[in-house]
């Protein structure tokens, strides 16, 4: 049980680590980490431009900041009870995977430009000069 225990909390902690630097990288990129996003690059170029890639980049970052969590609370549960935390981060990881898949398909369009709308200063209309 040792040994196990020896594998399984560093590697929680690694897999912890791998999850905030690159959720941090995306979160802290600007936009410049969407070419990384699984199918964004299939899109045409165009339709990247439609995109708000600083902010998709922002909530994916968060969202990898989040799934750290799973293996930070696995590896203290792998302290006590060895194998059992590490199971337990991968099915809540793997639950938050399937639902931030089902979450991007359903609703990409949020991260679409929405288009700006420039108005003209009012301006006085007057009558013909005297």
């Amino acid at each position: 049980m040792e040994s196990l225990k020896d594998f399984l909390i560093p590697f929680d902690a690694l897999m912890a680590a791998f999850f905030v630097l690159t959720g941090y990288g995306f979160w802290r990129s600007d936009g410049r980490a969407a070419r990384y996003i699984a199918g964004f690059n299939s899109k045409s170029e165009a339709e990247q431009r439609q995109y708000d890639t600083g902010r998709l980049c922002a909530d994916f970052g968060r969202r990898m900041v989040l799934w750290s969590l799973c293996f930070i609370v696995g590896s203290a549960v792998d302290c006590f009870f060895p194998g059992i935390g590490s199971a337990l981060a991968w099915g809540i990881w793997l639950v938050l995977l399937i639902r931030h898949v089902a979450d991007m398909s359903r609703h990409e369009d949020r991260y679409k430009r929405q288009p700006s709308f420039k108005t003209e200063p009012d301006t006085k209309i007057t009558g013909p000069s005297a």
